[in-house]
């Protein structure tokens, strides 16, 4: 009985704190400490973006990553419902995420989108590598409230004026949750 035990917690705490295999593990140390975040700046200056703000449009090879790595991943359009607060109405399934701004070039993926996370709306910002395959490099920032972004300007924005805050507010609070 004891071995069995120790066999579940220690399978429990794999589940628990362990990354599964999607394919891409996300450096959680690189993403708290905004070490990639330049990369990524970088990237909305130097390469063509087109603006489709349609969930459609992500590559399905990445959202199926996405789905992977964070256990699911439910998101809905521009104007369509999602589960926008913390009371949750069993009656309906909502996607979780509500999508503001999708922006996408040749390698890379911007999206911003609010998320119901505890007391109030949080919206996320996601920066997106891949290739033909896989997502290659990932970095997820915090904004608090729900701004009506057009451009990846407005994305500059947020991310400047979150940089600034700090720590647990702005861009990072400890967590990854995307």
């Amino acid at each position: 009985m004891k071995k069995i035990f120790i066999i579940l917690l220690i399978l429990n705490s794999v589940l628990l704190f362990g990354q599964k295999d999607c394919g891409f593990k996300i450096d959680e140390e690189k993403i708290l400490k905004n070490e990639n975040l330049d990369f990524f700046l970088n990237k909305l200056k130097k390469e063509k973006f087109d603006i489709t703000n349609r969930k459609e449009d992500i590559p399905m090879h990445v959202f199926k990553q996405l789905e992977c790595l964070n256990d699911e991943f439910t998101i809905a359009n521009p104007n369509e419902d999602y589960q926008s607060s913390d009371i949750i109405d069993l009656d309906k399934k909502l996607p979780e995420r509500g999508l503001i701004f999708y922006a996408k070039s040749k390698s890379t993926l911007v999206l911003y989108y609010s998320i119901s996370i505890g007391p109030g709306i949080t919206s996320k910002i996601l920066f997106i590598e891949y290739n033909a395959e896989k997502i290659t490099d990932f970095w997820c920032g915090n904004s608090m409230g729900r701004a009506d972004v057009k451009d990846l300007e407005g994305i500059n924005i947020i991310i400047n004026r979150e940089k600034k805050l700090p720590y647990p507010l702005g861009l990072q609070n400890g967590m990854i949750v995307f």
